[in-house]
């Protein structure tokens, strides 16, 4: 159904949006089959597998979905740069998978410091 919107007693027409007829291509979701033939404006919950970090839904914007970047993947430190100068290994204090948004604390040689700026 359509509708216009009453305005200071004007009718402001709407128009007629495209449904999202496809699934959005989530890396990291779990089934996303309950997204199909959303309506324009509408969001889809999106639940992420294990070990990655939720970050939002899902929204149907004329037919299309928006923001496909919504389950983070996790760090592991033996993906990480290194050794650096003056920090012989990569080897976070906070274990061997680090989630989306955390830091990897690790040791640098003794009289230096790191200048690692989280994101």
């Amino acid at each position: 159904f359509g509708q216009v919107d009453c305005i200071n007693g004007e009718f402001v027409a709407g128009t007629c949006q495209r449904n999202c007829l496809s699934l959005p291509a989530i890396s990291g979701a779990e089934n996303v089959d309950h997204c199909y033939g959303l309506g324009h404006g509408k969001t889809c919950a999106i639940r992420c597998r294990a070990g990655f970090t939720w970050l939002d839904n899902a929204r149907c914007i004329g037919g299309a979905w928006e923001a496909l970047d919504l389950c983070s993947s996790p760090c592991y430190p033996s993906d990480a740069p290194g050794p650096q100068a003056h920090a012989p290994a990569v080897l976070c204090a906070e274990g061997e998978v680090v989630m989306h948004g955390e830091d990897c604390t690790y040791q640098c040689d003794e009289g230096y410091t790191t200048n690692a700026v989280a994101q």
